[in-house]
């Protein structure tokens, strides 16, 4: 995967200025690359607390000082808390694909197209003015597909103690299409809280993961991961002499007496 990513930047160089991005084996090798780069991009787990923790001020009482008489109170927990976590995968590979590669000022663009599972897991804690009422669980999963515009460019990352090049990804627009939820697993009880569960598990993945919510996310993950797209110059060298020795196509490997002839 390392050996891929990195090939992606002296491709990135040398396409820029030459039309080695038309022949079919270059594109192919970028192409692989470039989606190794997109899997390794996504964020594999979403978190999300709706009302989590909320409180409100009940009396609990009266405090007399002479005269003067006033309220005690405090804050108790009530509500519904809800609190969300959705996997991408779950340790299942994605698929990703990649068309209209090409290259311009700004560098290589391409649109990804990643498709997986998304599983989701939901809790619910009711309060009512700080007695606890009950608490539930949903598990569900769904298949998702994501079209994701992107580019890639080359960089020359600050001082460091040894020189280093790298590349800086960025998501331009995204959008994501899921199947119907399918719910497997609800504990305890069914209601309008269950249903305010699985409602707040599409409303998710409809709304906060997707269109430029999901770009703001998607490229705030790839600026957590940066350092994993930089790359000293003897790394460079070393992966560009072993692509250059590589066997080629149109002169296969002769079988060997270990080899099936």
């Amino acid at each position: 995967m390392r050996v891929l990513l990195i090939t992606v930047g002296f491709f990135a160089a040398w396409a820029a200025s030459s039309s080695a991005l038309a022949e079919p084996t270059t594109q192919a090798v970028i192409e692989s690359a470039l989606a190794r780069l997109v899997e390794r991009a996504i964020p594999l787990t979403y978190e999300k607390r709706k009302d989590w923790g909320r409180r409100r001020r009940v009396t609990v009482g009266v405090k007399v000082d002479g005269l003067r008489i006033s309220k005690r109170s405090k804050h108790v927990r009530h509500g519904v808390w809800k609190y969300y976590v959705l996997t991408a995968g779950n340790g299942q590979p994605m698929s990703v694909g990649l068309s209209s590669l090409r290259v311009d000022g700004s560098g290589i663009r391409f649109t990804a197209t990643v498709e997986g599972t998304i599983d989701a897991w939901a809790r619910a804690k009711v309060y009512q003015y700080g007695v606890h009422l009950i608490a539930l669980e949903l598990e569900a999963d769904c298949r998702f597909r994501a079209r994701v515009d992107c580019v890639v460019t080359p960089a020359v990352p600050g001082p460091s103690s040894a020189p280093r090049l790298g590349l800086v990804p960025r998501v331009e627009a995204a959008e994501l299409v899921v199947d119907e939820l399918n719910i497997r697993r609800i504990s305890n009880a069914d209601g309008p809280v269950v249903r305010q569960l699985g409602d707040g598990v599409r409303r998710l993945l409809a709304d906060e993961l997707n269109g430029p919510r999901l770009v703001e996310k998607l490229n705030r993950a790839l600026q957590k991961k940066q350092s994993r797209f930089e790359w000293t110059l003897p790394e460079l060298f070393e992966i560009g002499s072993a692509f250059d020795q590589r066997p080629s196509e149109a002169d296969p490997t002769p079988p060997t007496s270990s080899q099936p002839s």
